[in-house]
Protein backbone atom coordinates (compact mmCIF):
# COMPACT_ATOMS: atom_id res chain seq x y z
CA UNK A 1 0.00 0.00 0.00
CA UNK A 2 1.14 3.53 -0.78
CA UNK A 3 1.32 5.52 2.44
CA UNK A 4 2.47 8.81 0.86
CA UNK A 5 -1.10 9.94 0.36
CA UNK A 6 -2.27 13.52 0.11
CA UNK A 7 -5.87 14.72 0.18
CA UNK A 8 -8.17 17.52 1.33
CA UNK A 9 -11.59 16.95 2.90
CA UNK A 10 -14.26 19.02 4.63
CA UNK A 11 -13.63 19.42 8.35
CA UNK A 12 -17.25 18.81 9.38
CA UNK A 13 -17.66 15.71 7.20
CA UNK A 14 -14.37 14.21 8.42
CA UNK A 15 -15.16 14.89 12.08
CA UNK A 16 -18.59 13.25 11.85
CA UNK A 17 -17.27 10.22 9.95
CA UNK A 18 -14.44 9.62 12.43
CA UNK A 19 -16.83 9.94 15.37
CA UNK A 20 -19.11 7.26 13.90
CA UNK A 21 -16.25 4.90 12.96
CA UNK A 22 -14.71 5.22 16.44
CA UNK A 23 -17.71 3.38 17.95
CA UNK A 24 -16.56 0.20 16.21
CA UNK A 25 -12.96 0.44 17.46
CA UNK A 26 -12.41 -2.02 20.34
CA UNK A 27 -11.44 -0.48 23.66
CA UNK A 28 -9.33 -3.42 24.80
CA UNK A 29 -7.42 -5.58 22.38
CA UNK A 30 -4.04 -7.28 22.17
CA UNK A 31 -3.59 -6.10 18.57
CA UNK A 32 -2.55 -2.46 18.45
CA UNK A 33 -3.52 -2.19 14.79
CA UNK A 34 -7.20 -2.68 15.72
CA UNK A 35 -7.15 0.55 17.75
CA UNK A 36 -6.54 2.46 14.51
CA UNK A 37 -8.64 3.32 11.49
CA UNK A 38 -7.57 3.32 7.86
CA UNK A 39 -8.03 6.39 5.65
CA UNK A 40 -7.85 5.55 1.95
CA UNK A 41 -7.96 8.36 -0.62
CA UNK A 42 -8.89 7.27 -4.13
CA UNK A 43 -11.07 8.40 -7.05
CA UNK A 44 -12.24 11.64 -5.51
CA UNK A 45 -13.41 10.08 -2.24
CA UNK A 46 -12.04 9.28 1.21
CA UNK A 47 -12.94 5.86 2.66
CA UNK A 48 -12.68 5.53 6.45
CA UNK A 49 -12.61 1.96 7.78
CA UNK A 50 -12.63 0.50 11.29
CA UNK A 51 -12.38 -3.23 11.93
CA UNK A 52 -12.38 -5.56 14.95
CA UNK A 53 -12.07 -8.81 12.92
CA UNK A 54 -15.78 -9.56 13.45
CA UNK A 55 -17.47 -6.31 12.44
CA UNK A 56 -16.25 -3.60 10.11
CA UNK A 57 -17.66 -0.22 9.15
CA UNK A 58 -16.91 1.74 6.02
CA UNK A 59 -17.81 5.39 5.48
CA UNK A 60 -17.24 7.31 2.24
CA UNK A 61 -16.97 11.11 2.12
CA UNK A 62 -16.10 13.29 -0.88
CA UNK A 63 -12.53 14.55 -0.95
CA UNK A 64 -10.01 16.27 -3.22
CA UNK A 65 -7.29 13.67 -3.81
CA UNK A 66 -3.88 14.95 -4.79
CA UNK A 67 -2.12 11.61 -4.30
CA UNK A 68 -3.80 8.25 -3.81
CA UNK A 69 -2.81 6.06 -0.90
CA UNK A 70 -3.72 4.76 2.55
CA UNK A 71 -2.69 5.96 5.98
CA UNK A 72 -3.45 4.11 9.26
CA UNK A 73 -3.84 6.43 12.27
CA UNK A 74 -4.83 5.83 15.93
CA UNK A 75 -8.60 6.32 16.19
CA UNK A 76 -8.91 8.05 19.53
CA UNK A 77 -6.02 10.44 18.97
CA UNK A 78 -7.44 11.37 15.57
CA UNK A 79 -10.86 12.00 17.09
CA UNK A 80 -9.35 14.26 19.77
CA UNK A 81 -7.47 16.26 17.16
CA UNK A 82 -10.60 16.76 15.08
CA UNK A 83 -12.68 17.90 18.06
CA UNK A 84 -11.18 21.36 17.70
CA UNK A 85 -11.80 21.56 13.96
CA UNK A 86 -14.13 24.30 12.79
CA UNK A 87 -15.40 25.08 9.31
CA UNK A 88 -13.35 24.95 6.18
CA UNK A 89 -11.31 21.95 5.14
CA UNK A 90 -8.52 19.76 6.51
CA UNK A 91 -5.49 18.68 4.53
CA UNK A 92 -3.78 15.41 5.44
CA UNK A 93 -0.50 14.25 3.95
CA UNK A 94 1.15 10.94 4.79
CA UNK A 95 4.80 10.04 4.41
CA UNK A 96 6.82 6.83 4.21
CA UNK A 97 7.55 6.94 7.97
CA UNK A 98 3.90 6.11 8.80
CA UNK A 99 3.23 9.68 9.91
CA UNK A 100 0.51 12.07 8.77
CA UNK A 101 0.59 15.85 8.97
CA UNK A 102 -2.84 17.39 9.63
CA UNK A 103 -3.38 21.03 8.78
CA UNK A 104 -6.67 22.95 8.77
CA UNK A 105 -7.48 25.96 6.64
CA UNK A 106 -9.36 27.56 9.53
CA UNK A 107 -7.04 29.66 11.73
CA UNK A 108 -8.35 27.93 14.89
CA UNK A 109 -8.26 24.44 13.38
CA UNK A 110 -5.76 21.68 14.22
CA UNK A 111 -2.21 21.66 12.95
CA UNK A 112 -0.21 18.65 14.11
CA UNK A 113 1.44 15.36 13.17
CA UNK A 114 0.15 11.92 14.14
CA UNK A 115 2.28 8.78 14.20
CA UNK A 116 0.49 5.78 12.75
CA UNK A 117 1.24 2.18 11.83
CA UNK A 118 2.27 0.56 8.54
CA UNK A 119 -0.62 0.21 6.14
CA UNK A 120 0.58 -3.31 5.26
CA UNK A 121 -0.38 -4.46 8.77
CA UNK A 122 -4.01 -3.36 8.43
CA UNK A 123 -6.15 -6.51 8.67
CA UNK A 124 -8.10 -7.56 5.64
CA UNK A 125 -11.64 -6.36 5.87
CA UNK A 126 -14.50 -8.82 6.03
CA UNK A 127 -15.12 -10.13 2.56
CA UNK A 128 -18.05 -9.07 0.45
CA UNK A 129 -21.20 -11.11 0.25
CA UNK A 130 -21.63 -13.86 -2.26
CA UNK A 131 -25.06 -15.23 -3.16
CA UNK A 132 -27.52 -13.79 -0.65
CA UNK A 133 -30.45 -15.51 1.01
CA UNK A 134 -32.06 -12.21 2.06
CA UNK A 135 -32.20 -8.82 0.32
CA UNK A 136 -34.40 -6.39 2.23
CA UNK A 137 -35.06 -2.67 2.00
CA UNK A 138 -37.03 -0.74 4.61
CA UNK A 139 -38.01 2.80 5.33
CA UNK A 140 -35.31 4.12 7.64
CA UNK A 141 -37.83 5.71 10.02
CA UNK A 142 -39.91 2.52 10.36
CA UNK A 143 -36.83 0.33 10.79
CA UNK A 144 -35.49 2.61 13.50
CA UNK A 145 -38.76 2.55 15.48
CA UNK A 146 -39.07 -1.23 15.17
CA UNK A 147 -35.48 -2.09 16.06
CA UNK A 148 -35.38 0.29 19.02
CA UNK A 149 -38.29 -1.60 20.56
CA UNK A 150 -36.92 -5.06 19.73
CA UNK A 151 -33.39 -4.34 20.97
CA UNK A 152 -34.74 -3.42 24.43
CA UNK A 153 -35.24 -7.15 25.15
CA UNK A 154 -31.59 -8.12 24.55
CA UNK A 155 -28.65 -8.36 26.93
CA UNK A 156 -25.32 -6.55 26.38
CA UNK A 157 -23.32 -9.80 26.23
CA UNK A 158 -24.25 -13.45 25.78
CA UNK A 159 -24.79 -15.48 28.94
CA UNK A 160 -22.44 -18.14 27.58
CA UNK A 161 -21.36 -19.62 24.27
CA UNK A 162 -24.41 -21.88 24.18
CA UNK A 163 -26.90 -19.01 24.56
CA UNK A 164 -25.81 -16.42 22.03
CA UNK A 165 -29.45 -15.81 21.20
CA UNK A 166 -29.80 -13.66 24.34
CA UNK A 167 -27.60 -10.98 22.72
CA UNK A 168 -28.99 -11.44 19.21
CA UNK A 169 -31.91 -10.30 17.11
CA UNK A 170 -33.61 -12.92 14.96
CA UNK A 171 -34.66 -11.95 11.47
CA UNK A 172 -37.07 -14.36 9.83
CA UNK A 173 -39.81 -14.60 7.27
CA UNK A 174 -43.34 -14.17 8.56
CA UNK A 175 -45.85 -16.97 8.24
CA UNK A 176 -47.80 -15.19 5.50
CA UNK A 177 -44.59 -14.26 3.66
CA UNK A 178 -45.54 -10.59 3.36
CA UNK A 179 -43.54 -9.22 6.28
CA UNK A 180 -40.23 -9.76 8.03
CA UNK A 181 -40.15 -10.67 11.74
CA UNK A 182 -37.59 -9.17 14.11
CA UNK A 183 -37.51 -10.96 17.48
CA UNK A 184 -35.40 -10.57 20.61
CA UNK A 185 -35.57 -12.39 23.93
CA UNK A 186 -33.30 -13.00 26.89
CA UNK A 187 -35.39 -15.75 28.47
CA UNK A 188 -37.80 -13.76 30.66
CA UNK A 189 -39.28 -11.38 28.09
CA UNK A 190 -39.76 -11.21 24.34
CA UNK A 191 -40.23 -8.32 21.92
CA UNK A 192 -41.48 -8.91 18.38
CA UNK A 193 -42.05 -6.53 15.47
CA UNK A 194 -43.20 -7.38 11.97
CA UNK A 195 -42.08 -4.93 9.24
CA UNK A 196 -43.21 -4.78 5.63
CA UNK A 197 -40.14 -4.01 3.46
CA UNK A 198 -40.28 -2.13 0.18
CA UNK A 199 -37.99 -4.82 -1.28
CA UNK A 200 -38.67 -8.29 0.10
CA UNK A 201 -36.61 -11.29 -0.89
CA UNK A 202 -35.96 -13.68 1.96
CA UNK A 203 -35.55 -17.42 1.69
CA UNK A 204 -36.20 -20.04 4.33
CA UNK A 205 -32.90 -21.61 5.35
CA UNK A 206 -31.88 -24.34 7.75
CA UNK A 207 -29.83 -21.90 9.84
CA UNK A 208 -31.30 -19.12 11.93
CA UNK A 209 -30.23 -15.59 11.06
CA UNK A 210 -29.00 -14.12 14.36
CA UNK A 211 -27.85 -10.52 14.06
CA UNK A 212 -25.59 -9.23 16.90
CA UNK A 213 -27.70 -6.92 19.06
CA UNK A 214 -24.89 -4.46 19.81
CA UNK A 215 -24.17 -3.99 16.09
CA UNK A 216 -27.87 -3.48 15.36
CA UNK A 217 -28.13 -0.89 18.12
CA UNK A 218 -25.25 1.08 16.59
CA UNK A 219 -26.93 0.78 13.19
CA UNK A 220 -30.16 2.16 14.67
CA UNK A 221 -28.28 5.22 15.95
CA UNK A 222 -27.21 5.99 12.38
CA UNK A 223 -30.70 5.76 10.89
CA UNK A 224 -32.42 9.02 10.08
CA UNK A 225 -36.00 9.90 9.28
CA UNK A 226 -35.75 9.66 5.49
CA UNK A 227 -34.24 7.43 2.86
CA UNK A 228 -34.04 3.65 2.58
CA UNK A 229 -32.09 1.26 4.81
CA UNK A 230 -30.91 -2.06 3.39
CA UNK A 231 -30.14 -5.41 5.01
CA UNK A 232 -28.55 -8.26 3.05
CA UNK A 233 -27.57 -11.67 4.46
CA UNK A 234 -25.55 -14.43 2.82
CA UNK A 235 -22.30 -16.34 2.79
CA UNK A 236 -18.99 -14.65 2.10
CA UNK A 237 -17.85 -14.59 -1.51
CA UNK A 238 -16.11 -17.85 -2.38
CA UNK A 239 -17.48 -19.78 0.62
CA UNK A 240 -20.01 -22.56 0.66
CA UNK A 241 -23.55 -21.59 1.65
CA UNK A 242 -23.31 -23.50 4.95
CA UNK A 243 -20.20 -21.68 6.10
CA UNK A 244 -19.98 -18.40 8.03
CA UNK A 245 -22.92 -16.10 7.30
CA UNK A 246 -22.44 -12.36 6.97
CA UNK A 247 -24.81 -9.41 7.08
CA UNK A 248 -24.42 -6.14 5.19
CA UNK A 249 -26.21 -3.11 6.64
CA UNK A 250 -26.40 0.00 4.47
CA UNK A 251 -27.71 3.48 5.05
CA UNK A 252 -26.52 6.55 3.17
CA UNK A 253 -22.73 6.56 2.97
CA UNK A 254 -22.32 3.94 5.72
CA UNK A 255 -21.80 0.21 5.14
CA UNK A 256 -21.49 -2.21 8.08
CA UNK A 257 -20.33 -5.80 7.59
CA UNK A 258 -20.72 -8.22 10.48
CA UNK A 259 -20.72 -11.92 11.18
CA UNK A 260 -23.94 -13.55 12.25
CA UNK A 261 -24.01 -15.45 15.52
CA UNK A 262 -24.17 -19.20 15.36
CA UNK A 263 -26.69 -21.43 17.06
CA UNK A 264 -30.39 -22.19 17.10
CA UNK A 265 -32.97 -19.70 18.26
CA UNK A 266 -35.70 -20.52 20.73
CA UNK A 267 -39.15 -21.43 19.44
CA UNK A 268 -40.55 -17.97 20.02
CA UNK A 269 -43.87 -18.61 18.25
CA UNK A 270 -44.95 -20.89 21.13
CA UNK A 271 -44.73 -17.97 23.55
CA UNK A 272 -46.53 -15.32 21.54
CA UNK A 273 -50.34 -15.67 21.90
CA UNK A 274 -51.93 -16.64 18.61
CA UNK A 275 -55.06 -14.63 19.45
CA UNK A 276 -55.93 -11.99 22.06
CA UNK A 277 -57.11 -13.37 25.40
CA UNK A 278 -60.41 -12.14 26.85
CA UNK A 279 -59.01 -10.80 30.15
CA UNK A 280 -57.26 -7.51 29.46
CA UNK A 281 -56.86 -3.96 30.66
CA UNK A 282 -56.17 -1.03 28.32
CA UNK A 283 -54.20 1.78 29.93
CA UNK A 284 -52.45 4.91 28.78
CA UNK A 285 -48.76 4.32 28.30
CA UNK A 286 -47.73 7.50 30.15
CA UNK A 287 -49.91 6.60 33.16
CA UNK A 288 -48.42 3.10 33.34
CA UNK A 289 -44.87 4.46 33.16
CA UNK A 290 -45.60 6.92 35.99
CA UNK A 291 -47.12 4.18 38.17
CA UNK A 292 -44.15 1.88 37.66
CA UNK A 293 -41.81 4.72 38.54
CA UNK A 294 -43.61 5.35 41.85
CA UNK A 295 -43.08 1.82 43.11
CA UNK A 296 -39.51 1.51 41.83
CA UNK A 297 -37.84 2.07 45.20
CA UNK A 298 -39.87 -0.57 47.02
CA UNK A 299 -39.81 -3.08 44.15
CA UNK A 300 -36.02 -2.86 43.94
CA UNK A 301 -35.85 -4.42 47.41
CA UNK A 302 -37.82 -7.44 46.18
CA UNK A 303 -36.00 -8.33 42.96
CA UNK A 304 -38.04 -5.74 41.00
CA UNK A 305 -41.25 -7.74 41.39
CA UNK A 306 -44.61 -6.03 41.09
CA UNK A 307 -48.18 -7.27 40.93
CA UNK A 308 -50.94 -5.93 38.73
CA UNK A 309 -54.37 -6.22 40.37
CA UNK A 310 -57.36 -5.28 38.22
CA UNK A 311 -60.26 -3.65 40.02
CA UNK A 312 -62.97 -4.03 37.41
CA UNK A 313 -65.68 -2.44 39.54
CA UNK A 314 -63.68 0.78 39.85
CA UNK A 315 -62.33 0.84 36.26
CA UNK A 316 -58.68 0.82 37.25
CA UNK A 317 -55.70 -1.44 37.92
CA UNK A 318 -53.32 -1.33 40.86
CA UNK A 319 -49.55 -1.65 40.49
CA UNK A 320 -48.32 -2.92 43.83
CA UNK A 321 -44.92 -3.75 45.29
CA UNK A 322 -43.94 -4.99 48.72
CA UNK A 323 -40.76 -5.33 50.70
CA UNK A 324 -39.93 -6.80 54.09
CA UNK A 325 -38.01 -3.64 54.94
CA UNK A 326 -39.85 -0.84 53.14
CA UNK A 327 -43.34 -2.24 53.47
CA UNK A 328 -45.82 -1.66 50.64
CA UNK A 329 -46.17 0.85 47.84
CA UNK A 330 -48.77 1.10 45.13
CA UNK A 331 -50.23 3.26 42.42
CA UNK A 332 -53.54 3.25 40.58
CA UNK A 333 -54.00 3.57 36.82
CA UNK A 334 -57.29 4.19 35.04
CA UNK A 335 -58.08 1.33 32.66
CA UNK A 336 -60.74 -0.06 30.38
CA UNK A 337 -61.42 -3.57 31.67
CA UNK A 338 -62.42 -6.56 29.55
CA UNK A 339 -63.40 -10.03 30.76
CA UNK A 340 -63.64 -11.56 34.22
CA UNK A 341 -60.98 -11.52 36.91
CA UNK A 342 -60.25 -13.72 39.86
CA UNK A 343 -58.59 -13.15 43.23
CA UNK A 344 -55.11 -14.55 42.58
CA UNK A 345 -52.60 -12.79 40.38
CA UNK A 346 -49.11 -13.51 39.15
CA UNK A 347 -46.17 -11.18 39.57
CA UNK A 348 -43.80 -9.86 36.93
CA UNK A 349 -40.61 -7.84 36.68
CA UNK A 350 -41.17 -4.09 37.00
CA UNK A 351 -38.21 -3.20 34.78
CA UNK A 352 -39.53 -5.32 31.92
CA UNK A 353 -42.85 -3.49 31.94
CA UNK A 354 -41.06 -0.15 32.27
CA UNK A 355 -38.93 -0.95 29.20
CA UNK A 356 -42.08 -1.67 27.20
CA UNK A 357 -43.60 1.64 28.27
CA UNK A 358 -40.38 3.50 27.50
CA UNK A 359 -39.64 2.10 24.03
CA UNK A 360 -43.22 1.80 22.79
CA UNK A 361 -44.78 4.74 20.98
CA UNK A 362 -48.47 3.80 21.07
CA UNK A 363 -50.59 5.99 23.32
CA UNK A 364 -52.60 3.07 24.74
CA UNK A 365 -51.31 -0.35 25.80
CA UNK A 366 -53.56 -3.42 26.02
CA UNK A 367 -52.24 -5.68 28.79
CA UNK A 368 -53.57 -9.21 28.84
CA UNK A 369 -53.51 -10.26 32.47
CA UNK A 370 -52.87 -13.76 33.73
CA UNK A 371 -56.06 -15.30 35.07
CA UNK A 372 -56.22 -17.43 38.19
CA UNK A 373 -52.53 -17.02 39.11
CA UNK A 374 -51.32 -19.46 36.47
CA UNK A 375 -47.54 -19.30 36.44
CA UNK A 376 -47.06 -20.65 32.92
CA UNK A 377 -49.18 -18.01 31.19
CA UNK A 378 -47.23 -14.84 30.29
CA UNK A 379 -48.38 -11.25 30.28
CA UNK A 380 -48.85 -9.99 26.71
CA UNK A 381 -49.02 -6.42 25.38
CA UNK A 382 -50.29 -6.16 21.80
CA UNK A 383 -49.25 -3.49 19.28
CA UNK A 384 -46.98 -1.39 21.53
CA UNK A 385 -45.38 0.08 18.37
CA UNK A 386 -47.84 2.22 16.49
CA UNK A 387 -48.80 0.99 13.02
CA UNK A 388 -46.81 -2.26 13.23
CA UNK A 389 -47.65 -5.86 14.02
CA UNK A 390 -45.85 -5.99 17.35
CA UNK A 391 -46.16 -7.70 20.71
CA UNK A 392 -44.29 -7.72 24.02
CA UNK A 393 -44.38 -10.79 26.25
CA UNK A 394 -43.31 -10.70 29.92
CA UNK A 395 -43.02 -13.97 31.80
CA UNK A 396 -44.45 -13.99 35.33
CA UNK A 397 -42.22 -14.39 38.36
CA UNK A 398 -42.52 -17.36 40.68
CA UNK A 399 -45.11 -17.15 43.43
CA UNK A 400 -48.57 -15.62 43.54
CA UNK A 401 -50.12 -13.08 45.86
CA UNK A 402 -53.72 -12.66 46.88
CA UNK A 403 -55.39 -9.29 47.00
CA UNK A 404 -55.51 -9.32 50.80
CA UNK A 405 -51.82 -10.00 51.11
CA UNK A 406 -50.97 -7.15 48.76
CA UNK A 407 -53.35 -4.55 50.15
CA UNK A 408 -51.01 -1.76 51.25
CA UNK A 409 -51.42 0.53 54.25
CA UNK A 410 -51.13 3.51 51.92
CA UNK A 411 -51.12 3.87 48.18
CA UNK A 412 -48.05 6.08 47.96
CA UNK A 413 -44.37 5.93 48.64
CA UNK A 414 -44.57 8.28 51.65
CA UNK A 415 -46.61 5.70 53.56
CA UNK A 416 -44.06 3.03 52.70
CA UNK A 417 -41.24 5.21 54.00
CA UNK A 418 -43.10 5.90 57.24
CA UNK A 419 -43.64 2.16 57.66
CA UNK A 420 -39.94 1.57 57.12
CA UNK A 421 -39.06 4.09 59.84
CA UNK A 422 -41.42 2.32 62.25
CA UNK A 423 -39.79 -1.02 61.55
CA UNK A 424 -36.35 0.43 62.11
CA UNK A 425 -37.43 2.06 65.39
CA UNK A 426 -38.95 -1.21 66.66
CA UNK A 427 -35.69 -3.11 66.43
CA UNK A 428 -34.11 -3.97 69.80
CA UNK A 429 -30.56 -3.57 68.61
CA UNK A 430 -29.11 -0.27 69.75
CA UNK A 431 -27.70 1.81 67.00
CA UNK A 432 -23.90 1.79 67.07
CA UNK A 433 -22.33 5.06 68.01
CA UNK A 434 -20.90 6.80 65.06
CA UNK A 435 -17.17 7.24 65.20
CA UNK A 436 -16.05 10.78 64.94
CA UNK A 437 -14.40 11.26 61.66
CA UNK A 438 -10.80 12.41 61.42
CA UNK A 439 -11.94 15.67 59.88
CA UNK A 440 -14.16 16.56 62.83
CA UNK A 441 -11.35 15.73 65.26
CA UNK A 442 -8.99 18.04 63.41
CA UNK A 443 -11.57 20.80 63.33
CA UNK A 444 -12.07 20.53 67.11
CA UNK A 445 -8.30 20.59 67.68
CA UNK A 446 -7.97 23.68 65.50
CA UNK A 447 -10.65 25.45 67.50
CA UNK A 448 -8.81 24.62 70.76
CA UNK A 449 -5.55 25.93 69.39
CA UNK A 450 -7.22 29.11 68.15
CA UNK A 451 -8.73 29.69 71.61
CA UNK A 452 -5.35 29.16 73.26
CA UNK A 453 -3.72 31.45 70.74
CA UNK A 454 -6.28 34.16 71.43
CA UNK A 455 -5.67 34.02 75.20
CA UNK A 456 -1.90 34.09 74.62
CA UNK A 457 -2.21 37.16 72.42
CA UNK A 458 -4.29 38.87 75.12
CA UNK A 459 -1.56 38.25 77.73
CA UNK A 460 1.09 39.60 75.36
CA UNK A 461 -0.92 42.75 74.74
CA UNK A 462 -1.34 43.24 78.50
CA UNK A 463 2.42 42.90 79.09
CA UNK A 464 3.14 45.44 76.33
CA UNK A 465 0.65 47.83 77.86
CA UNK A 466 2.37 47.59 81.23
CA UNK A 467 5.75 48.19 79.66
CA UNK A 468 4.61 51.27 77.76
CA UNK A 469 2.91 52.82 80.82
CA UNK A 470 4.91 55.85 82.30
CA UNK A 471 6.89 55.00 85.41
CA UNK A 472 6.47 57.17 88.56
CA UNK A 473 9.42 59.48 89.24
CA UNK A 474 11.52 58.68 92.34
CA UNK A 475 11.91 61.53 94.94
CA UNK A 476 15.21 63.56 94.83
CA UNK A 477 17.63 62.70 97.56
CA UNK A 478 18.74 65.60 99.78
CA UNK A 479 22.31 66.55 99.20
CA UNK A 480 24.21 66.22 102.38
Amino acid sequence: MNETTHFRVGAKELRQAVRVAKRFVPRKTSLQILTCMALEARDGALTITANDLVTSIRLVVPAEVMRTGTVVLPARELAKVLQGSYGGSIEIEGDDRHCASIEATHPKGPCCTLHGLPAEEWPRAIRELGPTSADLEFSAADLRRGLEFVAAATVPKPFDTQRDWGASILIDKSEDGLAVDFVATEGQRLHHVGLCPTVNRIEITARDRLLPADVMQEFVRLLGSDGPAKIAIGAAAGDEPDEVLLARLEYGNVVIMTRLREGRYVNWRRVVPSSPRPNAATVRRADLAAALSKVEEVAADDANKVSILPAASHGLIQVLARSQVLGHAGAEVLAEMEGEFGEHWGRCNRRYLADVAEHADAEDLRIEITRGGSLDTPYAIHEPVRGMASVAVVMPCTGTDTRAELEPDGNNLDAARERAEELRAATDRPKPKKRRSRTKELEARIQELEAANSSLRAEIEAMRARQDAPRPKSPDLAVA
